[in-house]
């Protein structure tokens, strides 16, 4: 039975998404209007 492609990746950080988001409506207390989101594939956690 092959493995399915979901298994590939089972190690901590092993693949990791990235996603910049910008500009955003509201700026943060420094005037930031753009932030970077990491997502780790093995856990799914941000």
């Amino acid at each position: 039975m092959p493995k399915s492609r979901a298994s590939k990746f089972d190690k901590i950080l092993e693949l990791t998404n990235v996603d910049l988001c910008c500009p955003v409506l509201v700026a943060s207390f420094l005037g930031i209007k753009y932030f970077l989101l990491f997502i780790n594939n093995h856990s799914k956690k941000m």
